[in-house]
């Protein structure tokens, strides 16, 4: 039944979200091509309209860009919102799954989804950024120098292959906790504010997701600052190490109280069996 409900979130989602992808990625080539155009011709070669609307159209390309990305994530939030608070919900209670495979069902498809619009958002950099490097360097900066100092920017920091391996998988499981941590919260959120209130429950969602984001950050940030890493483990790089393997758990461990948060005011409050 789990892969089911998967199925049927990633499908019901699938034809906005890729819209959206799409439209980000080609605003980035936009904005990308208008900055390489901006490079290549000089400002006496173009006239004041001309440099103007070039200017226009690689502000615009670049705010739409990174907007659609993070609309997906808004997506996330308004269809959870819809398929368990509103009148829509009915049909998500006639279904024959538990409150736990119906919130995993939602965690899982939100997760892949949110994870997709992080790598647009990566890959809309690159997109952005590379040409208008090179157009923009001297003559002699070439691709392969380009690509050079971004390993170089992950392979820096540490001494060992093993340490930049553990390192940078580190980090990647303190990003993608972190990214599940505020998944799971606006979740629960939503849940609460559909309980808390009769009317505008979205707003109290809202509300209490921003009370809640702002508390809990505080609050691990205080746990991480308490830690006198580089004394624990006695050199700088294992310290970072050590920072983002205990921000993983952390976040990995709030992650899962909200999610289980859920699962019980689903089940016991609005009567998901």
């Amino acid at each position: 039944m789990l892969r089911k409900l998967i199925s049927q979130d990633m499908k019901n989602q699938k034809r906005t979200y890729i819209l959206l992808i799409l439209i980000s990625l080609g605003c980035a080539v936009v904005s990308s091509i208008s900055l390489v155009i901006e490079g290549l011709v000089s400002y006496e070669a173009s006239s004041a309209l001309s440099a103007m609307g070039l200017g226009l159209v690689m502000g615009l390309t670049l705010l739409g860009a990174f907007v659609s990305p993070v609309a997906i994530v808004f997506s996330v939030a308004i269809y959870y919102y819809r398929k368990i608070v509103t009148d829509e919900a009915y049909l998500t209670f006639t279904l024959p799954a538990t409150a736990k495979q119906t919130l995993n069902a939602k965690m899982i498809s939100g997760s892949i989804w949110m994870i997709i619009a992080a790598a647009v958002m990566i890959v809309n950099a690159a997109i952005i950024s590379i040409p208008s490097i090179l157009v923009y360097s001297s003559d002699d900066y070439t691709v392969g120098a380009l690509l050079k100092d971004i390993a170089v920017f992950f392979i820096l920091p540490y001494s060992s292959v093993a340490n930049v391996i553990l390192g940078n998988l580190a980090a990647l499981f303190s990003s993608l906790a972190t990214m599940l941590s505020q998944l799971a919260l606006i979740y629960l959120c939503i849940t609460y504010g559909g309980i808390l209130a009769s009317k505008h429950k979205a707003l109290v969602g809202v509300a209490l997701y921003f009370g809640a984001d702002v508390l809990i950050g505080g609050l691990m940030e205080a746990i991480m600052m308490s830690f006198n890493f580089e004394y624990l483990v006695g050199s700088y790089e294992s310290a970072m190490i050590l920072y983002y393997f205990i921000n993983a758990l952390l976040y990995g461990g709030f992650t899962v109280a909200c999610h289980q948060i859920n699962k019980h005011l689903l089940q016991n409050k609005l009567n998901l069996a």
